[in-house]
């Protein structure tokens, strides 16, 4: 049994090489949007237990995305949300952790171990990366569930609404997830290996249903070149005033107890929280 923590922050050399892959990342993605800071919490826990042993990864991101207001039309906003599938191939290693392959973990850790794995199809499994949102950018935004507080009161926000630093604004909220209800069956690949006998190993990943993306105004979602953004108004345009029982979305404080699920996805979570801050224009 084993715990391996450690936090690093943007003046880490292994910090600043992440950062410079995301955000190459995020710019092959088409999105102009930059991480401009990031700290880096990790969490790598080794669990033996009767019948089998379990490897837990938690990996947290914090940090300040920017450049991500493409321009001010009148009354509204464009925002560049092609940022979103924050991944990254390959080793990332933090004073001598490498947080991302979980191979090269084993290997360091558990070298007797790392011996039955080499050349085998869970080998394959547990070289794939960590860190990868891919998903999170797949699922277009209008297959999100879409959340709005128009009266700029959400209710026990103190909970599971964003930061105080926003303020009490109207805010657009999506959760990922469709049909009201998140997702949450985990993704699991299995692999088996034959030594003294025949042992399965199994990667599990949480469904991306937790990841919520919240921007202060109502916002629509649209396309400009390919790339999602979301046009961000400081009020509902007039057509979705009038009927709230025609396309007009879900009242934020009656989802209390999605917040809530969301709360315990992202604290299960093994990847990453990114924050978003809004630069002073506006």
């Amino acid at each position: 049994k084993w715990v391996i923590s450690g936090f690093a922050d943007s003046s880490h050399p292994a910090v600043q090489d992440l950062k410079s892959k995301l955000n190459e990342k995020i710019h092959s993605d088409g999105s102009q949007a930059v991480i401009s800071n990031l700290n880096v919490t990790y969490e790598i826990k080794l669990n033996p237990r009767r019948d089998f042993s379990l490897i837990t990864y938690s990996v947290l991101f914090e940090g300040t995305l920017t450049d991500y207001v493409i321009a001010v039309i009148f009354n509204k906003s464009l925002i560049d949300l092609g940022w979103r599938a924050l991944s990254v191939d390959g080793p990332i290693v933090i004073d001598g952790i490498d947080i991302n392959i979980p191979l090269n973990l084993i290997r360091s850790q558990e070298p007797q171990v790392f011996a039955h794995f080499a050349g085998t199809d869970a080998e394959e499994i547990l070289n794939k990366p960590t860190i990868n949102a891919d998903s999170i950018l797949e699922r277009p935004l209008t297959n999100w569930h879409f959340l709005f507080d128009p009266t700029r009161i959400i209710v026990d926000e103190k909970n599971f609404g964003p930061d105080k630093e926003m303020g009490i604004h109207v805010r657009s909220q999506w959760v990922m997830g469709e049909h009201f209800i998140p997702e949450r069956d985990p993704k699991v690949t299995t692999a088996d290996i034959v030594s003294d006998q025949k042992y399965s190993v199994r990667t599990t990943k949480l469904s991306d249903s937790a990841t919520t993306l919240i921007v202060v105004g109502f916002g629509l979602p649209d396309k400009l070149d390919g790339i999602e953004i979301a046009e961000v108004f400081d009020s509902p345009p007039e057509r979705y005033q009038t009927n709230p029982n025609d396309d007009f979305p879900t009242i934020i404080y009656g989802m209390a107890g999605l917040a809530a699920v969301a709360g315990v996805g992202f604290f299960i979570f093994r990847n990453r929280s990114l924050e978003n801050k809004k630069q002073s224009r506006e």
